[in-house]
């Protein structure tokens, strides 16, 4: 036996007082002298029947009933009692000398019901009543028992009487059922065994059904949180998982198991509660692996393993589901990306909130340019125009100002700025004006009255006085000025032609001179072939330099010896041949063939055309067949990977299937080659493997006929056919018959190796190289013009001369481009022309500039024939002539070379000068604070502008009020909101202007977002895509669930088990169970007494918070642990297992899968979860003072599976009303059995305390048992239990305890928590706006939007009737999973007969009244 099996258990020194007193009912149950045959039974293990075993007057008493059932749910809630059979009672003195009767033997036991009959089996070694021996001892020291092994009648025999013999004690044979609480050893936990993987975590999304194995295999629709679970568990972690009942712990626990197996691995699964086990085995029964699964908390008699149903291994994971399913997962991510993006840092969301929530209808402005915009930009703008709005009502002719132009983005920080620089521009322009008239009158000007001409006039002057010019020019009134004048055009023109020329020359061909022969050079590249309009054909010649002396050099060779190549082929192939062109065509393909095939010399011996076209004929259709016949086996190989292709196996592998088909028994090693066959229909791989059998055979055939006719064997890597075919093509296009059978006696002379292929020499080889050599040369001379005989011997000779033609072109080529030094150019026919030409015209413009007299006499020092600058000249010309135009008429101008009259002008002229570069550095600072206008100053007359200046002088108070206005606009401008200030300017469009942009801003955020994700506007297309999504996961969790039922049934033995359960000991079941199960259940008594935990790859502790943490120390020293319990409220109490593991190691899950009323749930924090749908059904308490028994009994009547956890603080008051149940079922005619499960498994009897609760509807409290104070800790944990309900809250109160003042805690912390049990649903889930507006619209159906409640955006209330609304998407939000709330919201709710609506957020943007009609309506108002 293993050594871990029958740990002997000790009772608890501290909590067993009650052994000693068998007077206690709450304690014993008194069984009369048992029948020894039976009895016999039981120790040795065996289940036996408690009516066979005990008094039958006792059985049959009325009360025994409900106190045995007492003590097994006792037992059965509290893992740490132990039920007991007492055998012998002791009758001894106690310190105050009054007798006690106490069991001397305690025979550890097990009840079981089944088909309305009570069950006993020992469950592990007999022991003595140590509280008995050590309460002896302590009376006498010398007390010493029987050192006596307990393992049989006898053994147990002799030790009770050694306590008469031995003592003098009175021994009676009395027997009783009791219950002993076992001890507990001290639990220190190993934080470092626990940890969770972040990176595992942060992997898991809400798309995670199509998430590799190595994340897990989703079995359940779990949730993402689950989702981590189990990819933490399939990594090999351990950790905590921590929730309360309903957040699908178990369920996610389950998934964990069964994946563990499908892994290979072993699984114990240990909870102190039977419930939890036994839900285990209901939902194990899903994967048709029950037969795996042991419940050793059940005896062996209840194991029924039923038929086995092996599985056919299928096409597990559906191809089409995965691909779907992927492309839902892609559209959907693609969703959220496009509603949760950001459009130039505005959240896309917020746009459309903002939208669909509008109340009012705004103008839409037109600013395209606002499109582009980010978020701070808007805001910043949207800011300005609030403030602007306020000032304009102040300033409503602020777009006629006279200081308009002053811009908006001005940089005056004063008034005074403006002011101050108007007046010093007024004062300048009065001291021009006046200077102005003193030229005209003292000087003889011309009128010089604005600033531009003052300007003017200062630059002529200028430029004269700096003017070199002839003096002959001021002779004779000018007249030589004159004439200059005249004559410049002239010059100029010959001037421009002469350089246009030059640098032609200069910069086309970078010459500067020429000193060639261009005649000489022209005829000798022309020669006697071409003439000077031949230009393509003597460029191509240029072109081709390189490839044509090749060329020459090449021909000349061949042309000198072809007449020994002839010869010497003649010689060879014996054959005085003509020379003639179509005989050296037939040579040249002969010696092509021969270089380029592959060929056999049987080849030649066919001896007509046809024969060798069937022959070619067949090798294709051969080919064909064999290229088809290896396409199948590629076929069949992709099929059946494992089948070996061999005529042999096949045929072996035929045989065994046929047997196979036949049902007939195999061989080991032919139930391997079947399984290679497996993935398919048995009759399918018969038909398969007997094609391939047959087109092996063919196959061979061919393959012999292949050799046969081309005496190669078949390699699809040798192109024959192109060999025969080009073999066929020679012999069919010989120029002359007699060829035919002279080539056939030269092939057959020739092998494969000494094919011409490999390069020998040979005449054949060397004529056919010169040959089409000489051939291409003739091509490329005729593509360069010239003209060649037809005739190839007659060719010959003209070839010779061209190429001393060519030979000369080169050279003189050559000649000239190193003498004109163009190396680096490529200079081309046309060019040599062209540059004879422009020499000549060159030379003939430059002796004109030496023949003309006039030039030098009339621009003197000026001219230098080709040399002269001629911009010098033009500008002496032009400055003298200004000059002559600023008088009145030339006897004024001739004065300005008197010296005395000459000073006093440039006196006068300085003085204006001055005036001018006043005004032009204030003009630079106007130009600053001003736009537009400047021109003003500048052309009109001084007048006007003096008069101008003197308005903006006058209108001081304007510009103070401009300013403070134009201020507002400068965020504006920085955006180039042109348009927008228009809006601004327009008196009648600037009303509402901020809230008008903010609209318009919004909805171009909005068009923009609809324009490039227009999928997002088809929302039942949405709808149906979410549905399809969450359909497709259902359907791959089948197929999951298949997979991994077909791997563990067929790849595991099943457990014999019930072959010999009825003579099973329970030792033996538990050994057996351990050792053949794959999954385990057990509870932790039976895992520290029997079991050895290293046989197990994973250990799972459920409900971990039931027990003290003591209970579980051995369970944790499995290798790989997962915890799962409840720590809420247990942050202070070390006693809970959950709360010791680190909090960074422990997954909690939030979300309760069954409903509870709202206002109870209301209590809860960081949990979401369902909720009744049914308004008054949501108010979750009820007060009574009515007998809690009768309320259930009507309950059962309204619902036989109803579930309740009685919390009743007293045994005594628990075990009354378990007699007080029993009666009244009695009384309504239930049966033995339906007593006995209702009792068992409906009506949970138990102290809140305790923390032992059922999944229940209904909670009942008798708050008159709690009367005591409780700890604060405890009273958290008591009420978060109570609070713990499906349907409602029952609090029994017939003293109205509740309503008078309590000190104590419990009832404190009740009545706390019953004042704030008020039906509230807050409306913080959505922007307040949206909510308003909905609520509005919803009202005019009469439906009342009573609020949000956790992921549902809306709950409507409609007769009583609550509706849910679920927004896509909520904008409050920052992260989002649209598929996990659609998963466990939409779907859940509806699974609890909620009616839950979809509403789009784009379908409140484009029809909000549309959308809420549709609801409307959909409830049932119109």
């Amino acid at each position: 036996m293993n050594k871990h099996l029958q740990r002997k258990h000790r009772l608890s020194k501290s909590e067993n007082e009650h052994l000693l007193n068998i007077f206690d009912e709450r304690y014993f149950l008194k069984v009369g002298v048992i029948n020894l045959s039976s009895f016999k039974k039981l120790l040795s293990e065996k289940i036996v029947k408690l009516s066979d075993l005990i008094h039958l007057e006792y059985y049959q008493d009325p009360s025994f009933f409900s106190k045995i059932i007492y003590l097994y749910n006792l037992a059965k809630k509290d893992k740490t009692i132990q039920l007991y059979l007492s055998y012998g009672l002791l009758v001894w003195p106690n310190e105050q000398h009054a007798q006690q009767f106490s069991p001397i033997c305690l025979v550890p036991i097990h009840l079981y019901f089944l088909n309305d009959q009570i069950y006993v089996q020992r469950t592990s070694g007999v022991i003595e009543n140590l509280i008995l021996i050590e309460n002896l001892i302590k009376l006498d020291k010398s007390f010493y028992p029987l050192n006596e092994k307990l393992h049989n009648i006898y053994s147990l025999d002799r030790y009770i009487l050694s306590f008469k013999k031995n003592h003098e004690f009175k021994v009676h044979l009395d027997s009783f059922i009791t219950f002993g609480y076992l001890e507990q050893q001290q639990l220190f936990l190993n934080h470092q065994k626990f940890h969770i993987d972040k990176n595992i975590t942060n992997q898991i999304s809400e798309k995670h059904y199509l998430q590799s194995e190595e994340y897990g295999i989703n079995l359940f629709p779990l949730n993402s949180i689950q989702k981590n679970i189990l990819a933490q568990a399939v990594a090999g972690y351990s950790f905590g998982i921590d929730g309360i009942l309903g957040t699908g712990k178990t369920t996610t626990l389950v998934n964990v198991a069964v994946d563990t197996l499908y892994r290979g691995k072993r699984v114990l699964y240990v909870s102190n509660i039977d419930n939890t086990l036994e839900k285990i085995e209901d939902l194990v029964k899903e994967f048709r692996i029950n037969h795996f699964v042991c419940n050793l908390t059940k005896n062996s008699l209840s194991f029924s393993v039923g038929e086995i149903n092996y599985l056919e291994k299928e096409n597990f994971v559906s191809k089409e589901v995965v691909t779907n399913l992927a492309k839902n997962y892609q559209f959907i991510e693609e969703l959220e990306r496009a509603v949760f993006s950001r459009i130039r840092n505005n959240r896309v969301l917020d746009t459309l909130t903002y939208l669909a929530s509008l109340k009012e209808n705004y103008q839409l402005l037109n600013i395209p340019w606002a499109n582009n915009l980010y978020k701070h930009e808007y805001l910043e703008i949207y800011n300005s125009l609030v403030k602007i709005e306020k000032n304009l009502l102040r300033f409503p002719n602020f777009k006629q100002s006279i200081w308009q132009n002053i811009p908006y983005a001005h940089t005056i920080k004063y008034p005074n700025q403006v002011i101050t620089l108007i007046y010093k521009m007024h004062k300048y322009y009065r001291n021009l004006e006046n200077l102005c008239q003193e030229l005209i009158t003292t000087f003889g000007f011309k009128e010089f009255n604005s600033y531009i001409k003052m300007r003017k006039l200062i630059n002529i002057f200028d430029a004269f006085k700096n003017t070199k010019y002839p003096s002959n020019w001021i002779d004779n009134n000018f007249a030589n000025f004159f004439l200059a004048q005249e004559y410049f055009p002239t010059f100029k023109k010959q001037y421009d032609e002469y350089y246009t020329t030059y640098n032609d020359i200069k910069y086309l061909y970078s010459l500067e001179t020429i000193t060639v022969n261009f005649d000489e050079i022209i005829q000798n590249l022309c020669g006697t072939y071409f003439t000077k309009d031949n230009l393509e054909n003597i460029n191509r010649i240029i072109d081709n330099r390189l490839n044509l002396l090749i060329q020459v050099h090449r021909s000349n060779e061949i042309i000198d010896n072809f007449s020994n190549i002839i010869s010497e082929l003649q010689k060879t192939l014996k054959y005085d041949f003509a020379l003639d062109e179509k005989v050296f065509d037939d040579l040249n393909n002969l010696y092509l063939y021969i270089a380029n095939n592959a060929y056999h010399p049987n080849w030649i011996k066919i001896n007509t055309l046809h024969k060798l076209y069937r022959t070619i004929d067949e090798v294709k259709q051969i080919i064909t067949k064999i290229t088809k016949y290896e396409q199948y086996v590629q076929e069949f190989l992709h099929k059946y990977p494992k089948v070996n292709i061999n005529l042999i196996d096949l045929n072996n592998d035929l045989t065994i299937l046929i047997k196979r088909q036949k049902n007939k028994s195999l061989s080991l090693k032919e139930k391997v080659i079947i399984h290679k066959y497996h993935n398919h229909p048995i009759e399918e791989a018969i038909h398969d493997v007997k094609t391939i059998v047959d087109l092996a055979n063919q196959h061979e055939i061919l393959l012999q006929r292949y050799l046969e006719l081309t005496s190669f064997s078949y390699s699809k890597d040798f192109n024959i056919i192109d060999s025969l075919e080009n073999l066929y093509n020679l012999q069919k296009n010989l120029s002359h018959p007699e060829h035919l059978e002279i080539f056939k006696k030269y092939l057959q002379t020739r092998t494969q190796k000494t094919n011409l292929i490999y390069g020998q020499a040979n005449p054949l080889k060397e004529f056919s190289e010169a040959y089409s050599f000489i051939n291409k040369y003739r091509t490329n001379l005729r593509q360069c013009g010239f003209v060649i005989e037809e005739d190839f011997v007659k060719s010959l000779s003209q070839i010779k001369e061209i190429n001393k033609y060519l030979n000369n072109f080169y050279s003189t080529y050559d000649e000239f481009i190193i003498s004109t030094n163009l190396i680096d150019k490529k200079i081309y026919f046309e060019d040599i022309v062209k540059l004879q030409n422009l020499t000549s015209k060159l030379i003939e413009l430059k002796n004109d500039f030496y023949n003309n007299s006039h030039y030098s006499t009339y621009f003197g020092m000026l001219y230098d024939y080709e040399r002269t600058n001629i911009l010098k000249l033009q500008t002496s010309l032009k400055n003298f002539q200004n000059y002559l135009n600023c008088f009145i008429n030339l006897d004024y101008a001739n004065k300005f070379f008197e010296e005395n009259y000459h000073t006093k002008l440039i006196e006068y002229l300085n003085l204006i000068l001055k005036n001018i570069e006043e005004i032009d550095e204030l003009i630079k600072l106007y130009t600053k604070l001003f736009v537009d206008r400047i021109s003003t100053y500048y052309y009109n007359d001084f007048k006007d502008v003096i008069t101008y200046l003197e308005k903006f002088l006058s209108s001081k108070d304007e510009l103070v009020l401009y300013l403070n206005i134009t201020n507002e606009i400068k965020v504006l401008l920085e955006y180039r909101a042109d348009d927008l200030i228009e809006y601004i300017t327009d008196i009648n469009q600037n009303s509402n202007l901020s809230e008008n942009f903010k609209y318009t801003y919004n909805y171009y955020l909005y068009q923009e977002f609809c324009n490039k994700y227009p999928y997002v506007l088809n929302t039942n297309a949405l709808n149906q895509i979410l549905d399809e999504t969450v359909t497709y996961e259902r359907q791959l969790l089948n197929l999951n669930t298949n997979q991994v039922s077909h791997k563990i049934i067929n790849d595991y033995d099943i457990p014999k088990l019930s072959l010999k359960k009825d003579s099973l000991s329970f030792t033996d079941f538990i050994q057996k169970a351990q050792n053949d199960y794959r999954l385990v259940l057990c509870d932790t008594k039976i895992l520290d007494q029997y079991l050895d935990i290293r046989k197990f790859d994973l250990v799972i502790i459920d409900d971990a918070h039931i027990s003290h943490a003591n209970a579980y120390k051995y369970a944790l020293s499995g290798k790989q642990v997962i915890v799962a319990g409840n720590s809420e409220h247990s942050s202070l109490v070390k006693m809970n297992l959950i709360s010791q593991i680190p909090k960074e190691s422990v997954i909690t899950l939030t979300h309760r899968y069954l409903p509870i009323p709202k206002n109870i749930f209301d209590l809860r924090h960081n949990l979401t979860g369902l909720i009744p749908n049914d308004y008054f059904a949501n108010q979750g308490v009820e007060i009574s003072n009515t007998n809690i028994e009768q309320f259930i009994r009507e309950k059962l009547l309204e619902n036989i599976n109803y579930k309740f956890n009685v919390f009743v603080y007293e045994q005594a008051r628990q075990m009354q009303i378990f007699d007080n149940l029993i009666k009244i079922f009695k009384e309504n005619h239930y049966s033995k059995s339906q007593i006995i499960d209702l009792l068992t498994k409906n009506i949970n009897i138990v102290n809140l305390e305790q923390r032992l609760i059922i999944d229940a509807d209904y909670n009942l409290v008798i708050v008159d048992e709690y009367r005591d104070d409780f700890e604060l800790s405890n009273v958290n944990r008591m009420i978060s239990d109570l609070f713990t309900v499906r349907e409602k809250v029952i609090i029994f109160d017939a003293n109205n305890l509740l309503g008078q003042k309590v000190s104590n805690r419990f009832l404190s912390k009740l009545q706390l928590q019953l004042n704030e049990l008020e039906i509230t649903y807050n409306e913080h889930l959505l922007q307040i706006n949206l909510m308003e507006k909905l609520k509005e619209q919803f009202a005019r159906y009469d439906i009342s939007l009573i609020g949000s409640y956790h992921d549902l955006n809306l709950v409507l209330l409609a007769d009583n009737q609550l509706y849910g609304c679920i927004i896509y998407w909520d904008n409050n939000k920052i992260n989002y999973q649209t598929l996990e709330q659609y998963r466990t919201i939409y779907q859940q709710y509806r699974k609890y007969q909620w009616k839950i609506y979809l509403i789009w957020i784009v379908d409140l943007v484009r029809d909000f009244n549309k959308t809420v009609e549709r609801i409307a309506k959909e409830i049932g108002r119109e």
